[in-house]
């Protein structure tokens, strides 16, 4: 048989355990080399070495960009990921998700403050959707504002005094105070950034009256003051004498509840860089800013002459819209949206539905805004929860690469932890590779539960369907192995499964049969079920291929059958194991069966575990190990957009 090339020393040495962690789931350039070029000494020991590679396969193709740690400018999606407490915050807006959904699904009215307590998550994903936006959360603290106290608006002012000196005349923020939550344009004037100009929607009802906003606006003013005492006092040129503030508060009474304020202070804010009015409103509030005697502006509209109709598509109630149509006719054929391109009243018709409120009877309302969030909340928790991830593995790749360049042990193995990401990755790199990874429950085996091998379920079900080839890493208790399925040609619902297992399995022989006894149970379910092109039986052969023997130390599975599992495909010896199992299905009443080989066959004959390269071949497979995250983390950094040229 021709030897393939398995080096039993690609498992590396660790004495840690890993942790099942909570929760899911181009260029012909190589990357250089982690530690710089290999010496030219160490190059000529390479060669006569017995193995280079598992299986031989070449490595995937690297990507051209190295990762490398990011600046201190985070990107929003990794600044929330390194918050206190993500994970279990995510896991909080996990069950809040849910509580909508059950909701929704009985025609409950939600509440809608909940959704501040996950406000700052929402934010950093629109941020990163959207970086035009800059949006920002501040908050007036009410009761320190009836008292005067400039400490009530003491963070709004700091960063529009932070605005004023660093040139960003543009920006938008989530403004909550007294229990409501309005959306704010930001504009400074382009030649004096210290004349300044706040538009704010609120789409609830009036959050502060009248005089309340003269107070804002004094109280910011004079914070931008003591800005710009600051800049006399250090004797910069042409520091203004002082600052304006105009505030321009537009009610719409576009929510008549008590439910979804937060969700359409988000949408107000979003539509805000785009609209017309919004931008009419700074510029007149600008253009005489600093010609009249006092330096606040406060103007109040309750009666909806301005912005689009993007901003009414939440309306409560068709009476409210009616009254809107009546005074804005022109509303009756402009879009709400870019996706649907339905004008107001029939986007709201879409979305009537009977809602039974938490005090009161049921009432036909408009849910667009429940639908919307549900969506944010579903972005969110998946761009964050990957963010976190990506960003755990950025972390272990700089421990893997500060041990390699300084030769000292590498960190605790983590690779479990993540094997699913870097099994993602290598299907980007080559998606014939069709590589899974799967936990099987060991405990609900020995019951013969079919819920031990659920995750297999679509795997299985696809090749039966398409007949194509697949690999997969499978985590037995802690234990990983390394599986390539084959089906036969002239009998697609025959599979064969060749599995790679190294040291320190915990299976038993009866284990190994119940594993078999459930996977050809779960294709025989799947053909009854209509897969198979109407075929209602299958087989499955499972053939262990046991290496144990030719290897060393305490080992990190999870690594060690990633990359085998990526270097099965194409075998022409993991190919004669399909041939000889697939031909013994076909030959055999029985709708499962195991072979058990020593695997020896994929050893080199040559090969010693006690060979003095065998700490060299270790050192080659923490190059794997490395290459392995670099090549990971950029494509999921795009995937997920967090990745910049500043990286």
């Amino acid at each position: 048989m021709l030897k393939t090339r398995v080096s039993p020393v690609m498992q590396p040495a660790s004495t840690s355990s890993v942790a099942h962690p909570d929760g899911a789931t181009e260029n012909p350039t190589p990357p250089p080399h982690p530690s710089g070029t290999r010496p030219r000494a160490a190059d000529a020991r390479l060669r006569r070495l017995p193995a280079r590679q598992a299986l031989g396969r070449s490595q995937s193709l690297p990507l051209n960009v190295r990762y490398t740690a990011p600046k201190p400018d985070l990107h929003p999606l990794i600044a929330a990921a390194r918050q206190p407490r993500i994970l279990e915050r995510l896991d909080a807006m996990r069950q809040r998700l849910a509580d909508l959904k059950a909701d929704q699904a009985l025609g409950w009215e939600a509440i809608g403050i909940h959704d501040t307590e996950f406000l700052d998550l929402l934010v950093a994903m629109e941020n990163a959707r959207h970086p035009e936006l800059a949006l920002s959360l501040h908050a007036i603290d009410h009761r320190a504002l009836r008292d005067g106290s400039p400490s009530a608006v003491a963070d709004l002012a700091g960063a529009l005094a932070t605005s004023m000196r660093t040139g960003k005349h543009s920006w938008h923020a989530i403004l909550s105070t007294n229990g409501y939550q309005a959306a704010v344009s930001v504009r400074h004037h382009a030649k004096h950034p210290e004349r300044i100009s706040l538009v704010v929607v609120s789409s609830g009802g009036e959050m502060l009256s009248e005089p309340e906003w003269h107070q804002v606006a004094t109280l910011l003013a004079k914070g931008v003051d003591k800005a710009l005492e600051q800049h006399r006092a250090l004797g910069l040129e042409n520091a203004p004498s002082r600052a304006t503030v105009d505030v321009h508060c537009l009610h719409t009474c576009t929510q008549l509840i008590s439910d979804g304020e937060t969700i359409l202070a988000l949408s107000a804010a979003k539509a805000m860089p785009a609209d017309k009015d919004v931008e009419t409103l700074h510029q007149r509030a600008l253009a005489n800013a600093g010609e009249r005697e006092s330096p606040v502006g406060v103007r109040i509209e309750n009666d909806n002459n301005y912005l689009g109709p993007r901003f009414f598509k939440y309306m409560t109630y068709p009476f409210g819209t009616d009254k809107l149509l009546e005074k804005r006719p022109a509303f009756e054929t402009q879009s709400v949206s870019k996706k649907t391109e339905l004008p107001l009243r029939a986007f709201q018709n879409m979305h009537m539905r009977q809602r039974v409120p938490r005090f009161g009877i049921e009432e036909q309302r408009n849910t667009a805004h429940e639908n919307k969030r549900l969506q944010l909340y579903e972005r969110a928790i998946a761009h964050l929860g990957a963010s976190v991830r990506v960003d755990a593995m950025a972390g272990y790749l700089n421990e893997l690469q500060r041990a390699y360049k300084s030769g000292t042990e590498p960190p605790a193995p983590r690779d479990t932890e993540f094997l699913d990401l870097l099994a993602g990755a290598e299907n980007m790199l080559d998606p014939q590779l069709r590589l899974s990874t799967h936990r099987i429950d060991t405990a609900k085996l020995g019951t013969r539960d079919p819920g031990a091998i659920a995750s297999l379920a679509p795997i299985l079900a696809e090749g039966l369907r398409s007949g194509n080839d697949w690999r997969a890493t499978l985590d037995l208790g802690g234990h990983h192995v390394a599986v390539d399925a084959r089906h036969d040609a002239e009998h697609p619902t025959h599979l064969s499964l060749a599995v790679l297992n190294g040291a320190g399995s915990p299976l038993s022989r009866e284990d190994w049969r119940n594993l078999t006894r459930a996977l050809s149970n779960s294709v025989n379910a799947i053909l009854q079920a209509g897969e198979g092109n109407g075929s209602r039986t299958g087989k499955v052969w499972l053939t262990r291929l046991n290496i144990s023997d030719h290897l060393t130390g305490t080992t990190d599975t999870a690594l060690f059958a990633l990359l085998t599992a990526k270097n099965m495909k194409g075998d022409q010896d993991i190919a004669g194991v399909h041939s000889k199992a697939l031909a013994r299905a076909s030959n055999s009443a029985s709708p499962a069966g195991i072979i058990r080989n020593s695997g020896d066959a994929l050893i080199d004959e040559e090969h010693d575990p006690d060979n003095k390269d065998h700490a060299l071949l270790k050192g080659l497979l923490r190059e794997n190990q490395i290459q392995l995250y670099e090549q990971a983390i950029p494509y999921f950094e795009r995937l997920l957009g967090t990745r910049s040229e500043t990286h």
